[in-house]
């Protein structure tokens, strides 16, 4: 193009092409515009990586996508994220739902408006150095905040 009679501007409008096209195709070495058909990427799993990913979720129906990538990389000689594990148990149609998560209210939508309406419960295990755990339990009156019961239990588990 740089021998032709017309000047390089000149040639470009008649062909319609961007300036900038063609100083790009000159900096390529080529004048023939590369592919944008998708490449392989980089770190995409293998076949039979795959495989590997689909024949332990069938042998362990119980295990979560996490504990899958826990037991593959740790097992199965190459490493997988759990995300990975998902989307392929999601293709495959293994993959179980997952449970909605519901955000907590700013506030209760049923108020108390008297003593003895609603109580709250804990049971919680008190760890004491030298003397071993101690369950503990009690009961709290909602509207009044007075505690009902708080006591020691004996036989909790």
């Amino acid at each position: 193009m740089d021998t032709a009679a017309l000047s390089i501007r000149r040639c470009l409008q008649q062909l319609k092409l961007p300036k900038s096209t063609y100083y790009r195709w000159q900096n390529q070495g080529t004048l023939v515009d590369r592919s944008s058909a998708p490449r392989r990427v980089w770190n995409r799993l293998l076949e039979d990586e795959e495989s590997t990913i689909i024949a332990n979720a069938l042998l362990n129906a119980d295990l979560s996508p996490r504990q899958l990538a826990f037991r593959i990389t740790d097992d199965g000689g190459f490493s997988v994220s759990e995300s990975t594990v998902y989307r392929i148990l999601k293709r495959n149609g293994l993959a179980r739902e997952l449970p909605q998560i519901i955000p907590a209210a700013k506030e209760y939508h049923r108020k108390t408006t008297r003593v003895n309406e609603l109580w709250q419960t804990d049971l919680t295990e008190l760890m004491l150095p030298d003397w071993g755990t101690h369950p503990l339990g009690s009961v709290v009156d909602d509207f009044s905040r007075f505690s009902i019961v708080f006591r020691r239990l004996r036989n909790a588990k």
